[in-house]
């Protein structure tokens, strides 16, 4: 049985993506529920303390790394 068929619909936190190299592409397509959602994924360090260019300040590279994330998450999705 999958995680979806013991809990169904209810959301499920994702820790471990981002710094702690958690991967996307073989969980997201597991965790997500009826609806194609269902799954809050964590990734603050990553977002917090992005790696960046000598000429980022925090904020853009933070902004980069979200976007990353957000397009890696979608791309997840996809395999579903």
């Amino acid at each position: 049985d999958g995680i979806r068929d013991i809990v169904g619909d209810t959301p499920i936190l994702h820790a471990g993506i981002g710094a702690q190299g958690g991967s996307l592409e073989h969980s997201v397509p597991l965790c997500l529920d009826s609806n194609g959602y269902g799954i809050l994924i964590s990734s603050s360090r990553a977002i917090l303390y992005p790696d960046r260019e000598p000429d980022q300040t925090i904020e853009q590279a933070s902004k980069q790394s979200l976007q990353d994330l957000t397009a890696q998450i979608n791309a997840a999705k996809a395999l579903a």
